[in-house]
């Protein structure tokens, strides 16, 4: 299962995520899933639950984390990853 909460910190490019127990967790956890599902193209939330299988309250949050970081963009009904997001799935994934 996912992490319920999410912390996101954008300081020199790392996106650092806390667990309930403040526990850091780097590289993993939902919002890299929904970066990952985002790099492919445009997706609206229904499309999202369907892909995620997680109710609307639970993307939402991660979406608009993920926005206020700059990592994700909304276009009408849609959300899309933005350059920076790319940017960072594609130096993530060049790291492991």
């Amino acid at each position: 299962m996912y992490d319920h909460n999410i912390h996101v910190d954008t300081k020199e490019e790392n996106i650092l995520l806390y667990t309930t127990t403040t526990t850091p967790a780097i590289y993993r956890g939902f919002a890299l899933v929904l970066l990952d599902i985002l790099k492919d193209g445009s997706y609206d939330v229904s499309d999202l639950r369907e892909l995620t299988g997680k109710y609307r309250q639970y993307l939402n949050r991660y979406l608009y984390l993920l926005r206020n970081a700059g990592y994700v963009k909304k276009n009408g009904q849609f959300w899309q990853i933005t350059e920076k997001g790319l940017s960072f799935i594609i130096k993530k994934n060049n790291i492991h």
